[in-house]
């Protein structure tokens, strides 16, 4: 099998993904990416998600980086102000 590379925002998203790779390779930064892409381009709800994880500690780690990268969204896309503080929101329009 052949592996491919992942981009948060040129690959397609599935109504079931699973995210599988080593520590420190970005996967939590990558399922938040697909969390706001959900929420953005497919109109899904947040409480309509369910992304599961392995230990409390990423669970926590998970929510709090979700709900920051919302807000951060939020600021970009309501007030304009914050996009040049994160590469994820680059790309979205002002």
């Amino acid at each position: 099998m052949e592996l491919k590379s992942f981009s948060i925002f040129e690959s397609g998203i599935r109504p079931r993904m699973i995210i599988e790779a080593s520590a420190g390779t970005g996967k939590t930064y990558t399922i938040t990416g697909l969390v706001i892409r959900l929420i953005l381009e497919e109109k899904v709800s947040i409480d309509k998600l369910l992304v599961v994880t392995f230990t409390r500690m990423a669970t926590r780690e998970l929510k709090d980086r979700i709900l920051r990268m919302l807000r951060e969204v939020y600021l970009v896309l309501l007030e304009g102000t914050g996009k040049e503080d994160n590469p994820f929101l680059l790309c979205f329009p002002p």
